[in-house]
């Protein structure tokens, strides 16, 4: 009998190429939207790509992280619910009012209904952010043993949704034996193809260095492909082991002037401003001061921890792309999609 997986937040970045793999792979598949209008979009978006014969297999249902309404409907008769909804905070990502509680809440809502329909797996989409050790800790190797600490300060009101949000996933399932089984996906700086426009996700950043005359942050990320995220989501769907486990979700780590060199090397003449000059730490710190989205930044200046994927590889046979190649699919998606123009 053919499993039907729910995926929530379905018209986002990660959400919208799980939906994509999973209906390639045969499932019937639901997807959570807050408007039916974004339902319709996304189908539209992936008929396109996959075509119809795949996305009849596919249905909406509207719902939202902070409403308990919507989920009793779209979780009856569902197996498995790949739980990716999450709010992004693009906006502010320190306004804990507007981070914090929509994810923690999401997550009772998600679980509760997901216990009450007899589901009986949980695959959720945490962060890195949940497994940060603080910048001077020596260990130079972090994997999914370690726990953010909930008054580390450099853990934004995002990074500290993330966090919270997989603690109050556990502490659930810890607290109601009929609850589904739990795994927890932790990814890095997610990169890789935009399907459309509306959906480059992260993919920003790159459009950024793509057409950078300024500097390059110093910063850097432990990088995933979304496609590789969307494959370990479902690897740990199907695989009996992932029960109660978590999984780092990263593979290199670059900084933001390596991706820019790759852009030069590899895209040429199709990226011609790409800078390979490094901003000073304390100048983009005095930037903060005055410009709010770069405040985001800050943390990230001379943090860099090795991650490993090696359970994720021994336990799943997840084998992700290399940073290089997710940034060069990444930026000539944008180019195709006219998202980045040269100039």
């Amino acid at each position: 009998m053919t499993q039907t997986v729910l995926v929530t937040g379905a018209s986002g970045f990660v959400a919208s190429w799980t939906l994509l793999k999973l209906l390639q792979q045969g499932y019937e598949v639901r997807g959570t939207v807050r408007t039916s209008k974004k339902g319709d979009l996304v189908r539209s978006e992936l008929t396109d790509r996959i075509g119809a014969d795949l996305t009849q297999h596919l249905t909406f249902y509207e719902a939202e992280l902070t409403d308990s309404k919507g989920w009793d409907a779209a979780m009856a008769g569902v197996d498995t619910v790949l739980h990716i909804a999450s709010p992004l905070g693009a906006d502010n990502p320190n306004d804990e009012a507007a981070m914090i509680r929509p994810a923690v809440d999401g997550v009772n809502n998600v679980f509760q209904a997901a216990t009450d329909a007899h589901v009986s797996r949980i695959i959720m989409t945490s962060s890195l952010a949940a497994a940060t050790p603080p910048s001077q800790d020596s260990n130079p190797i972090v994997d999914e043993h370690y726990w953010s600490s909930r008054d580390n300060p450099e853990l934004n009101a995002y990074r500290k949704s993330k966090l919270l949000a997989e603690s109050a996933a556990w502490n659930f399932v810890a607290h109601h034996e009929d609850a589904p089984a739990l795994t927890t996906i932790l990814p890095g700086a997610i990169f890789g193809p935009a399907m459309t426009k509306r959906n480059t996700g992260s993919d920003q950043f790159i459009a950024q260095l793509m057409n950078n005359r300024i500097g390059n942050p110093p910063i850097g990320f432990e990088i995933v492909d979304v496609r590789d995220l969307a494959d370990l989501h479902i690897a740990a769907m199907q695989s009996d082991q992932a029960k109660g486990q978590r999984y780092v979700a990263a593979n290199d780590y670059l900084t933001a002037t390596e991706i820019s060199r790759i852009l030069k090397t590899d895209l040429g003449s199709a990226c011609p401003h790409v800078s390979l000059r490094t901003i000073p730490g304390g100048v983009l710190k005095l930037g903060a001061r005055f410009i709010a989205p770069l405040r985001a930044l800050t943390p990230m200046i001379g943090r860099q921890f090795r991650y490993t994927h090696k359970k994720a590889v021994d336990q799943l046979d997840w084998h992700p792309r290399s940073g290089r190649q997710t940034v060069d699919d990444t930026a000539k998606s944008l180019l195709k999609l006219g998202v980045f123009q040269k100039s």
